[in-house]
């Protein structure tokens, strides 16, 4: 009997927005792809952490959406606890997760990171 295996590989490390005024957001257009190599299907889970730069503010700003141009307003806010996307990675196969973002209005310009987490489970 062969054991259920999920191995899995994300396609990028890191997401780069690029430059976004205060006040202004982009819909779910950064793209991660998640790839399975095992025998089973993996189920995806996301989470983040708070942006971190000149100012700070929430990992909520951060958007989510299994499909890509979902507005920022109707995307899934981004939290700082693991949420089911219910985004199947097939074994042997792969699935894509989108990312957007909203700068609050009087955010400072300059550089900024945030941690995302993608956690997969077999």
């Amino acid at each position: 009997v062969q054991a259920n295996i999920c191995t899995i590989t994300l396609g990028t490390s890191a997401i780069n927005f690029g430059t976004i005024n205060a006040g202004s957001n982009i819909a779910t257009s950064n793209a991660i792809t998640d790839t399975n190599t095992g025998n089973a299907n993996a189920y995806m889970f996301v989470y983040g952490g708070n942006w971190i730069g000149p100012a700070h503010f929430g990992v909520s700003n951060t958007t989510w959406s299994k499909s890509s141009g979902t507005a920022f307003a109707t995307a899934n806010k981004l939290l700082s606890t693991p949420v089911n996307t219910t985004l199947i990675v097939p074994a042997s196969g792969s699935n894509t997760i989108y990312f957007g973002l909203g700068v609050p209005g009087g955010a400072p310009s300059g550089a900024y990171s945030q941690t995302i987490t993608i956690e997969n489970s077999c």
